[in-house]
């Protein structure tokens, strides 16, 4: 951690470059946002004349009766908006850019929602009473239609589902989110600034001199964190894993089941639910000895697994008994004390269950901690672990 230290003191010496000031945006650069924050006011549904053909009558009322069920649900206006945005816009084709002006110049908290003109859905809360995904409000299967010649095929199904979601999501305080990206000042975004003797005198010897030596210690560096950042994953081979590799593993997991979702298949959008919610429900930094936390997670993984079954499958296998994280049972049983005969994976068929029982940071088998996964066995003696997930979360 002092070689990482050093070696960003030093880049930032080099490479930081100074305050750059910029004029006032001129008038007619807020133009479009004023014209569409105007017609919110008016419509929380704005479909830009642009783009009306892409949504026709039947389909706005699904989406309006969306929005005002969403609305009512958690407490604050729902706006969705149907607008061209590319590079040459005012928000240099950024949606989250575009939604934060339009929030700016309406002056209302409420869920803004944008699709742009290659059909590809944006989200952004703002004061919204939700705790709302960190993995990206708006799934992948949902954020576009997965097929470029149809751009905003199932619009309508996509928008609908999307505030399903959101609507689905446990209560919290209101936040707000920092929208990080930034665009170049109006009528300068393709402009060059001139090169300046004080940065690239300094950059030029960086480069050429100081470069090499750094490229070794960033080299050393990312080895050792390499190193240090596989250790978790070893862990889980074991019975016995860390809380903080089973983070890392419902993560990758939970990206997975992301990328392929489907719509048209509600077992997977359910299981992606319950997984995500539960996912939130741990926190970002859960106790090293929380062995609630650690089998949540062993949960969310299941899920997200199952999740992934379910796009083939009409009733994904159980995870082994013994071990969820082994993967799906075979069709053997074994006898576990006081919980009877419950399936298992091949490798746990013919070894002693002891070392390859699934066991919580103190040590306790998984079995035997009390709580939602002991009465459902990860989906051993309760099939439908996403609505027994959502039910403990107390979502209908």
């Amino acid at each position: 951690m002092r070689a990482l230290s050093l070696v960003i003191a030093a880049l930032a010496l080099v490479l930081a470059p100074g305050p750059v000031a910029h004029a006032d945006d001129p008038p007619h650069a807020e133009a479009r946002w004023k014209r569409v924050a105007a017609a919110l006011a008016r419509d929380p549904l704005f479909v830009d004349m642009d783009l009306a053909d892409t949504i026709d009558t039947a389909g706005r009322a699904r989406i309006k009766a969306a929005m005002t069920r969403t609305s009512e649900n958690i407490g604050v206006p729902v706006f969705v908006v149907v607008v061209p945005n590319d590079r040459n816009s005012e928000s240099y084709g950024r949606d989250r850019v575009f939604l934060a002006g339009l929030r700016a110049r309406l002056d209302r908290d409420g869920l803004y929602v944008m699709v742009d003109g290659d059909g590809s859905i944006e989200a952004v809360p703002f004061g919204v009473p939700r705790r709302l995904s960190s993995y990206g409000l708006v799934p992948s299967a949902v954020r576009d239609s997965g097929d470029y010649r149809e751009p905003f095929a199932r619009i309508t199904d996509r928008l609908t589902l999307l505030l399903d979601l959101v609507r689905a999501s446990p209560q919290a305080a209101p936040t707000t989110p920092a929208i990080s990206e930034s665009v170049p000042p109006f009528g300068e975004e393709t402009s060059r600034k001139p090169l300046e003797a004080a940065f690239w005198g300094p950059f030029t010897f960086g480069l050429l001199l100081a470069g090499p030596a750094l490229a070794g210690i960033l080299y050393g560096t990312f080895a050792l964190v390499s190193r240090a950042r596989r250790r978790p994953w070893r862990e889980l081979r074991q019975s016995r894993p860390s809380v903080r590799g089973l983070v890392s593993l419902a993560d990758e997991e939970l990206k997975e089941l992301a990328r392929v979702l489907d719509p048209d298949r509600p077992a997977t959008m359910r299981a992606y639910d319950a997984a995500r919610l539960l996912r939130d429900e741990v926190g970002p930094r859960p106790a090293r000895r929380d062995a609630d936390a650690a089998l949540d997670l062993v949960g969310v993984v299941v899920l997200a697994r199952q999740g992934r079954a379910a796009l083939t499958e009409d009733r994904p296998a159980p995870p082994c008994y013994a071990n969820p994280l082994h993967g799906p049972a075979g069709r053997k049983r074994r006898r576990f004390p006081g919980k009877g005969s419950l399936r298992v994976c091949d490798g746990c068929v013919a070894v002693p269950l002891k070392a390859r029982t699934l066991r919580v940071p103190d040590g306790r088998a998984h079995y035997d901690v009390p709580g939602r996964w002991q009465r459902g066995g990860f989906g051993s003696r309760r099939p439908d672990i996403p609505s027994d997930v959502l039910e403990s979360l107390g979502v209908d």
